[in-house]
């Protein structure tokens, strides 16, 4: 099966905005057993966006959206996608009388303009979205799921483990995984590649990505045995054991946060040098709060 990430806003083709929701979402998907096949970016312009849903449609079995659902003219991804699939936006009363109660609560009236974020496109499934007020939506149309997401990280990437991966797992069958990873520290790229040449099977596929202190290490793991990988990744633990961040392919602040979480430890923090950055790295993740 197919799955196709569609990021709408124009303020990622003019590099005001990083797309870190592809990363993430390549990444959450792969942990899980599913592979990300195409990306697509396109900007606000209706036309531009049912160009790539037709587009997507035909070669995907799910396609998920990021951008455009918010209160402002210039987001209209659900209108486009409703309009497309000749579905009529309705007003969820439920959820504009909890948005209202949200604004009463500061002492405010909520604007008109944020009644569109209530409106689900007719026989579509709303999808709770804990850390803002647009839903995520889920449509079905000529067995093809598309699912209708927030733009913000912190909004997608929870609607996409609390939403789209249940999906995915209760509806279609996982892949085989090709590749590990490993996460190191403390280390150079050349001398960390050295130390391993002295015990890397023949014939083990390896790729180095470095990246902020970080070496993340991709190992096919079909190019040798299961034996010879089994034995690669113990050596792996007995020589280079100081260095190893993690098994698993995620962030080293998703580490530090496990760590915390296992060991039942709170954390405080004085930032000057970070300017807040490493505090806003670790509540990036669900459950920082915690």
């Amino acid at each position: 099966m197919n799955i196709a990430l569609l990021s709408v806003g124009t303020e990622i083709l003019l590099g005001d905005t990083v797309n870190t929701n592809l990363a993430s979402l390549g990444q959450v998907l792969y942990n899980n057993g599913f592979i990300l096949t195409t990306a697509k970016t396109v900007p606000d312009k209706k036309k531009f966006i049912q160009d790539a849903v037709n587009e997507l449609l035909q070669n995907n079995d799910v396609i998920v959206t990021c951008g455009g659902i918010g209160p402002t003219e210039d987001d209209f991804t659900k209108e486009v996608i409703s309009e497309m699939f000749d579905l009529k936006l309705v007003v969820d009363e439920d959820h504009l009388n909890w948005m209202k109660s949200r604004w009463e609560s500061r002492g405010m009236t909520m604007p008109a303009t944020n009644v569109k974020q209530a409106k689900i496109p007719a026989g579509a499934k709303k999808l709770n979205n804990s850390n803002g007020t647009s839903p995520g939506i889920h449509i079905v149309y000529k067995n093809k799921h598309v699912f209708i997401l927030p733009g913000p990280p912190r909004e997608f990437i929870p609607l996409v483990t609390d939403e789209l991966v249940p999906f995915l797992i209760n509806n279609f069958i996982k892949v085989e995984k090709d590749y590990e990873f490993i996460l190191f520290f403390n280390v150079a790229e050349s001398a960390l590649a050295e130390k391993i040449d002295k015990f890397k099977p023949e014939g083990l596929d390896l790729a180095y990505l470095a990246s902020k202190g970080i070496i993340k290490l991709r190992i096919d793991k079909n190019s040798v045995s299961d034996i010879a990988l089994k034995h690669f990744k113990q050596q792996i633990k007995e020589t280079l054991s100081d260095n190893v961040l993690s098994f698993e392919n995620i962030p080293a602040s998703k580490v530090l946060l496990n760590e915390l979480k296992s060991k039942n430890y709170t954390i405080s923090l004085i930032e000057s040098i970070t300017g807040g950055s490493f505090s806003n790295e670790l509540v990036s993740h669900p459950g920082a709060s915690e």
